[in-house]
């Protein structure tokens, strides 16, 4: 078996066919040999038992009488059967009485009668058979059958079965060599195939297919397989066609350290990135490391080491001394891979040259660099602007106030105060918007949101900001202010100050006696009826409208519209830009229509709505001068050094009852200060030594006591400054009287200033 293992398919076949066709032609010949066994047997057994009992019915009268001799001639019939060798008479003492032949010796003749029955011996049937008359028994006769013709009809079978079987063998041996190559053709040429496809290394050639057997099945499977591994080939050849061009294109480099060796090898495109030639390079990984800028050497190696230990790869970045002694910057990746118990054998990577990008990654971080300090310049030099501002008008409102709470003052001087209140607060307003125009660019625009009604903000702003200067115009106000669902989350200084903006454009742009209506409700989102609703707030007025040409420009900053209509109305066209930056922070939108010159146009505010809290937060701004004006003296530290804010904002803290003493610079204020006996500082945060945080900072570590920022910078970071510093507030100038007095109120917790 094992020799026909390594055997051809055709040898296989061929003795394949010869075993099962030999063991066929046995197993038959077989069959037909034991069934002419059986039946030649059986007819003997028969032909001898008859020929028994017709020789003992006949001999019962010799036995009866005793004659011998009648005896021996009635065996002597047995002559005319040639197969019947030897046969006896035994009386029934057992006693021999007659044979035949007359002749046959006692070795043939059996001195006494066996067992009544038959049994075939070698070449004999030998027979007993009992000799009965009326149910006596006479005798015994013996008969002895030879086989020889038995033998002689197997013999001839058996020489026909070995004819038949020699002559099938050979039948089918000729048949098969010429059906076997149906079969071992296809796989001879299916391994021809594969021969040349391995050694040519060429996968385009395919197999002929012959027939859809299983060796067609084969040969068509051996024929995708080839496909699959073409395409295969063809992408790995593109994809290493790539990688090389991408190795030249971007000056990398690939590396392979065989860790059993302690071997390097270097592709081609190693040597000119480190600036070294190849009959130089000896393949040693300390060569490679040589190479490494002297400060970097250490740290590099270390950091392979390490990736061979803990079998990670490895990124690491490093300098170079190029042939010319030029710097040069360097990167390699690399990774470990294991036997198959787990040991490091080798590692590979790239290195690469990313000197261009390692000078552009400095050029790019040094106009960062550059841009932020641009950009903190700019913070810097609008907070200064801000405050530069901001600081004359203190001095201004402050003698407002002293004016207007001045009973002596003329009543015909108060139309005037107002214009000059007005026009105050209008350049404040503009300071304000350019702030926070700059603010919203930059991102930096902080909400401080919470849950809040909205109607009682829609209230105070339409009673506060509108309705008299439209009564003064003679246009009429229609609030209908109806929202099921009026709570927002929002800033709501920030909505007070849209509504702010949307209503005093609607009362400028309205001529008299037209009319403007506010409208508050809810509408359910198209896209989803089944969500929260939205709140919705539309300011419609009468009045000179917007041309369609403007319209999709109206939420532009510095967007005024015709240049008519801007020396007209006044303004720079931030409040839009603003609102609508401020109502899209709230997840809101602003839109305005109209149906064209004079017109009229409506803005429509869209908020999303909350549940109502379980606690509501009603936050309409109130309006400072209806706090309770402060009755007690308060011992005020005023640092101020803008001689002007600082004068009449001492007769004004004065007037009020309060006793103040006056410092113009931080050392001044801080002496004064650390004297005690003041219960509130008032302070300035621009000082000629120093800043207000620094006066704040040391007065809270010595000798606390509640503070009020006054500052014409007005940014985010300059309010979270003066908390940090330990102020309580921080008020921008020009400030609010009213504001200012309500806080020196909070802040000394008396209900007298």
């Amino acid at each position: 078996m094992i020799a026909l293992r390594n055997a051809p398919i055709k040898r296989k076949l061929m003795v394949v066919l010869l075993l099962t066709t030999s063991l066929a032609l046995v197993l038959m010949g077989g069959a037909v040999m034991a069934y002419e066994a059986l039946t030649f047997s059986s007819a003997l057994t028969n032909n001898t038992s008859v020929l028994a009992r017709v020789i003992g019915s006949i001999s019962t009268s010799s036995l009866a009488f005793a004659d011998q001799e009648d005896a021996t001639e009635v065996l002597s019939v047995l002559s005319a059967e040639p197969q019947i060798t030897a046969a006896a008479i035994y009386d029934s003492q057992g006693k021999l009485f007659a044979q035949y032949p007359s002749m046959a010796g006692l070795r043939a003749i059996p001195a006494e009668p066996g067992a009544d029955g038959s049994a075939f011996g070698a070449a004999h049937l030998i027979m007993f058979q009992p000799i009965m008359e009326k149910n006596k028994r006479l005798g015994t006769i013996y008969l002895r059958a030879d086989l020889s013709e038995m033998y002689s009809r197997l013999f001839a079978y058996g020489g026909l079965v070995l004819i038949a079987c020699v002559g099938a063998i050979i039948g089918s041996l000729a048949v098969s060599t010429t059906l076997q190559r149906l079969i071992t053709r296809p796989i001879g040429l299916l391994a021809k195939t594969a021969r040349a496809v391995s050694e040519r290394q060429d996968y385009s050639v395919r197999a002929t297919q012959y027939g859809s057997d299983e060796i067609g099945e084969l040969t068509d499977a051996f024929n995708q397989m080839l496909t699959r591994i073409d395409e295969a080939s063809s992408a790995l050849a593109d994809s290493e066609e790539r990688l090389r061009l991408a190795l030249e294109g971007s000056e990398t480099g690939t590396w392979d350290w065989n860790l059993a060796t302690n071997q390097m090898t270097w592709d081609d495109y190693m040597f000119p990135l480190y600036g070294i030639q190849k009959t130089d390079w000896d393949g040693s990984p300390q060569g490679f490391f040589s190479l490494i800028h002297g400060d970097d050497r250490f740290e590099v190696e270390r950091q392979f080491k390490q990736a061979i230990v803990s079998q990670k790869d490895i990124h690491v970045a490093f300098r170079i001394c190029g042939p010319n002694e030029e710097i040069r910057h360097m990167a390699s990746r690399g990774r470990v891979f294991q036997d198959l118990h787990g040991k490091p054998v080798r590692m590979s990577g790239v290195s690469m040259d990313v000197t261009q990008a390692k000078q552009t990654e400095v050029a790019l971080q040094n106009a960062k660099n550059n841009a932020e300090a641009a950009n903190r310049a700019k913070d810097e030099f609008l907070a200064i602007l801000s405050h530069e501002l901001r600081t004359p008008l203190s001095p201004v409102l402050a003698t407002l106030a002293l004016l207007e709470e001045d009973k002596t003052t003329p009543a015909a001087l108060q139309p005037d105060l107002e214009m000059i209140r007005r026009n105050v607060e209008v350049e404040a307003r503009i300071i304000d918007d350019l702030l926070d125009v700059t603010r919203i660019a930059r991102g930096k625009l902080e909400l401080h949101s919470q849950t809040v009604d909205l109607r009682p903000l829609l209230i105070h702003a339409v009673n506060n900001y509108l309705r008299d200067p439209a009564a003064a115009k003679g246009v009429r106000v229609n609030l209908e202010n109806e929202p099921d669902f009026p709570w927002i989350h929002a800033d709501a200084a920030r909505i007070t100050q849209v509504l702010w903006n949307l209503l005093q454009n609607a009362c400028k742009f309205t001529p008299e006696n037209g009319s403007i209506t506010i409208r508050a409700y809810n509408e359910k989102p198209a896209a989803d009826p089944a969500a929260q609703p939205h709140l919705v707030i539309q300011v419609t007025d009468t009045g000179i409208g917007i041309d369609p040409e403007i319209l999709p420009r109206i939420f532009d900053a510095f967007e005024q519209g015709e240049r008519s209509r801007t020396r007209r109305f006044g303004g720079l066209g931030l409040g839009l830009a603003i609102s609508r930056a401020i109502i899209g922070m709230h997840g809101g939108t602003l839109t305005a229509s109209s149906g064209g010159k004079d017109l009229g146009a409506t803005f429509t505010i869209r908020l999303p709505t909350q549940a109502e809290p379980s606690t509501r937060s009603l936050l309409p701004p109130v309006k400072p001068d209806q706090q309770p004006a402060p009755q007690a003296s308060t011992r005020i530290l005023l640092v101020e050094d803008h001689e002007d804010s600082a004068q009449q904002m001492a007769r004004l803290l004065r007037r009020a009852g309060h006793q103040v003493t006056c410092a113009t610079t931080l050392a001044e204020g801080l002496e004064k200060g650390l004297a005690g006996g003041f219960d509130l500082l008032i302070s300035d945060l621009g000082l000629p030594d120093g800043s207000g945080h620094e006066l704040m900072e040391q007065l809270a570590a010595r000798r606390p006591l509640p503070a009020i920022a006054l500052s014409g910078y007005g940014m985010e970071e300059d309010i979270k400054k003066s908390l940090v510093a330990g102020f309580a507030r921080h008020l921008t100038k020009p400030v609010n009287w009213p504001e200012l007095k309500a806080a020196i109120q909070t802040l000394t917790q008396t209900d007298e200033v």
